[in-house]
């Protein structure tokens, strides 16, 4: 079909028209197989964890995926009917509106064929097997439009993958479906200027511990000139610093109006200590075709000196639109919470000098402790709680990387590990060129990807970028520890 175009016979104005439309096209591709691969390198580091495989022989009896040794009589496993696999109870997830189940390999498996459609593909193939891959009339197309030379088209820079992209562990016993893959694609346009107001109110209830965010409507939208009887309207919502897709609220979608009425509530189960170091994010959205969305306008409000018992200020009030906030403010990291540590180098006995003289000899026999003691403020669930753990990794000048991890705790919002991490066969020489790593993180279920609260860097490259405060407090507080040997000193860490 695309032999029988000839952009030649048409207008400059009509040919940039649709050059723009396949350039867009050209760049959503991008964006799909960016994240297809991503998909499939996840699956194939599950892969990679499992234990067992059908070229490998053990001598005891283990699960295949989590090492886990089976028992003769209880938790003795069960074979898994997609790989054959003999896996524990723990490693299993079971299909919804069925008594089936597979192994979480085999699940993700499943997954990844359903969020990338190769399930569609690979049944096709089995019906019109000799079908092969035929370039498309756009891309033709676009092969063609390189020999015209009176026109000059940028192609449009490709849109950001959000963070709830595709976001999200499944829960036991649920499938996710086609339809719901991908819940934001992403800001594939922006409206020409931000204008209008929201209007909401704030409550509290402090006998449920739930927040409640009352969407009342939006006024005077501005969604283009040529395109105000087909806004479609929605209110998002996040509780920051979570930005995760289990903090994500939605009201339904209006259709038609740049005036929209909502009437809906919000909740959020959130800790009354917490509200102090959360603000509350609300954008407003269209919903276009082929789910692109287009970012009308948000606001952002700090509930710090919130005064959740005063009825005024529980009253809903009107607020104006406002640009997307950058990501950093003024230069300045986001803080993601707290973290207490205790940290002391220990060193052989002997004088400080002939330690100093004699740091090669010595280098073998030192030890970097740590205490993990806890953290706060950090980026909970929905639910206020975590089910959180702290991985350590000191790198040395050698480039050689020292790896530890804290046990998980389950459900709770500001945990206490009061873990040790122990660095042997380090000096201070090697210290003062290496830096230690600190790294918060929200244990995901089933094999998926386990959530980044924040981290810290004490060291030769301390402190976040872009943070000169925090990036001189690092190396400060890391040059302590090293001129006080076999002392402890305590620390607490800003996470970015």
């Amino acid at each position: 079909m695309a032999d029988e175009v000839d952009l030649e016979s048409l207008k400059e104005l009509e040919r940039e028209v649709i050059l723009q439309v396949l350039y867009r096209d050209r760049a959503v591709q991008s964006i799909e197989e960016e994240r297809i691969r991503k998909l499939k390198t996840h699956l194939q580091h599950l892969r990679w964890k499992g234990a067992k495989s059908s070229s490998q022989e053990y001598r005891e009896k283990c699960c295949a995926r989590c090492q886990r040794a089976l028992g003769l009589l209880l938790n003795r496993g069960a074979v898994c009917q997609g790989c054959s696999h003999r896996v524990c109870s723990e490693c299993r997830v079971f299909l919804r509106r069925t008594h089936t189940w597979k192994c979480t390999v085999c699940f993700e498996d499943r997954n990844m064929k359903i969020k990338t459609g190769e399930w569609f593909f690979e049944e096709r193939a089995k019906k019109f097997p000799t079908e092969g891959k035929h370039e498309t009339a756009g891309a033709k197309l676009l092969q063609s439009y390189q020999r015209l030379s009176k026109i000059s088209v940028v192609p449009p820079t490709p849109p950001p993958l959000s963070e709830s992209q595709c976001g999200g562990s499944p829960s036991r016993g649920s499938l996710i479906s086609i339809n719901s893959t991908c819940t934001e694609m992403g800001n594939f346009d922006n409206a020409n200027n931000v204008t209008g107001e929201i209007e909401f109110a704030i409550r509290y209830c402090f006998k449920t511990q739930s927040l409640e965010i009352c969407i009342k409507s939006c006024k005077n939208l501005a969604y283009g000139e040529e395109k105000k009887k087909k806004c479609n309207p929605y209110v998002k919502t996040y509780l920051l610093p979570d930005r995760s897709s289990q903090g994500k609220r939605k009201t339904r979608v209006q259709k038609n109006t740049l005036d929209p009425t909502f009437e809906e509530t919000l909740k959020y189960q959130v800790d009354p200590a917490q509200l102090v170091t959360r603000r509350l994010q609300v954008s407003v959205w269209h919903l276009g075709t082929l789910a692109r969305r287009v970012f009308l306008g948000e606001v952002i409000l700090s509930l710090a000196t919130w005064d959740f018992e005063d009825s005024v200020v529980q009253t809903s009030h009107s607020y104006p639109l406002r640009s997307k906030a950058e990501k950093y403010e003024d230069g300045v990291p986001q803080n993601n919470g707290e973290l207490a540590v205790r940290a002391k180098l220990v060193l052989p006995a002997g004088s400080r000098k002939v330690q100093e003289t004699q740091e090669d000899q010595l280098s073998l026999n030192g030890q970097l402790c740590l205490v993990v003691l806890g953290a706060k403020n950090l980026p909970v669930r929905s639910d206020g709680t975590l089910n959180s753990f702290v991985k350590g990794c000191l790198t040395l000048p050698d480039q050689q990387k020292l790896r530890l991890k804290s046990p998980v705790l389950k459900k709770q919002g500001c945990p206490q590990w009061k873990h040790s991490f122990v660095f042997n066969g380090v000096s201070s020489s090697q210290l003062r060129q290496s830096s230690l790593e600190l790294t918060v993180w929200d244990q995901a279920i089933f094999g998926m990807s386990d959530r980044l609260l924040g981290g810290a860097r004490l060291g030769t490259k301390g402190g976040a970028a872009g943070s000169v405060d925090s990036c001189s407090q690092s190396k400060l507080q890391w040059q302590k520890v090293l001129s006080s040997p076999n002392l402890w000193t305590d620390m607490t860490l800003v996470l970015h």
